[in-house]
This record gives C-alpha cells, sequence and structure tokens, in this order.
C-alpha cells in the first residue's frame, strides 16, 4: 500500500529583466507512507518470479 501526498509552489521570476523574467523555480514536496511484504526464502523467491515472468 502507498499512501501519500504532494505539494507543489511554482515561483514566476517575473521580477528579473528582459528575457530573464520568463524564467521560473518549482518546489515539490512529497511526503509518501508505503509498506511491503517480501520473500523470505528462496522458494517464495523462485514462485514470484515465476509468477511474475
Amino acid at each position: 500500500m502507498v499512501d501519500g501526498y504532494e505539494l507543489p509552489y511554482p515561483q514566476p521570476l517575473s521580477f528579473l529583466p528582459g528575457w530573464a523574467s520568463n524564467f521560473g523555480v518549482l518546489a515539490n514536496i512529497t511526503p509518501v507512507k508505503s509498506s511491503a511484504s517480501f520473500a523470505t526464502t528462496g522458494r517464495e523467491i523462485l514462485i514470484a518470479l515465476r509468477v511474475n515472468f
């Protein structure tokens, strides 16, 4: 299961002179919670590989 959210923040740099006023900065924060279970024996790994490929 994956659970999270994203908070983007765009900031145009329009205060710059001339052609540079078209640039900007984009900041992004993405906290994510996840959980997974993994195979613990060689037999479980082989079965998982056989099923997925």
